[in-house]
């Protein structure tokens, strides 16, 4: 039985690493739905994950052309349901920070950056308590909803908008939709709300020699396209936190 589970989530992987990456059409995409410009991949480009310390589940991504790299810091409390992600590029500026709140069946994700996405937002107290306080301000710029089933996932990531208030503030449509594909490895698709594939994630390989990729389209946000395929993983925590369950980190 558990060789014919493996054959089926290989055949997965290999159906999904074959479908072709649509480019984002940017002229639908405000600015204000960018985390950073550096990071908006200009053609389709691969991003590999590899850790960089056991100790605290840090690690990095890097593009195929190795012209850039996304750092992953884990931030979260011990026995916290609250995980925290800082993501800082390859000049060690913080991009963004994701803070994500745990329930059985539904997860929520804010990703903060240290500026606003429109004009008269105001940014939140220290959303990590004086964790780790590595924005000067913190703006809230999407949420990330993931609905999961006992082996299935859905999520939707929003931007904020300008309207709304501060206790009920104003996002935008859902920008991009990930599914979460095998029960058996983690494999997931990013796709814009007109269906269009735009994010592909999945491991290569097997046990401590294990690879964790990210395909992004050209024009996608690989901050938004990374942390949308993670947040699929029921015990994600960010990131770091899909890898470690998938036992990579």
């Amino acid at each position: 039985m558990s060789a014919c589970f493996c054959s089926s989530a290989s055949q997965e992987r290999e159906h999904l690493q074959s479908l072709t990456l649509a480019p984002t059409n940017a002229f639908f995409f405000p600015k204000t739905c960018y985390s950073d410009s550096k990071l908006v991949s200009h053609s389709a480009t691969t991003l590999t994950y590899r850790s960089t310390s056991s100790f605290d589940q840090s690690g990095e991504f890097e593009t195929a052309d190795k012209k850039h790299t996304i750092v992953v810091q884990n931030r979260t409390r011990a026995l916290s349901f609250e995980p925290i992600i800082v993501y800082r590029d390859d000049e060690d500026s913080v991009v963004a920070v994701s803070k994500g709140t745990m329930g059985l069946t539904e997860d929520t994700y804010v990703i903060y950056r240290g500026a606003p996405s429109y004009e008269g937002q105001a940014p939140e107290r220290d959303p990590t308590h004086g964790l780790d306080d590595v924005l000067g301000s913190y703006y809230p710029w999407a949420e990330i909803t993931t609905k999961r089933g006992l082996t299935s996932a859905v999520n939707e990531f929003r931007c904020f908008e300008q309207g709304g208030s501060p206790d009920a503030p104003k996002r935008s449509d859902a920008l991009y939709r990930g599914v979460k594909l095998s029960a058996m490895e983690f494999l997931g698709k990013v796709s814009t709300a007109s269906g269009d594939l735009v994010g592909k994630s999945y491991t290569t390989g097997a046990g401590c020699r294990s690879t964790y990729v990210v395909e992004v389209a050209s024009h996608a946000d690989m901050i938004a396209i990374i942390c949308t395929a993670a947040a699929l993983q029921s015990n994600a925590g960010g990131t770091t936190g899909a890898l470690s369950a998938g036992g990579l980190i």
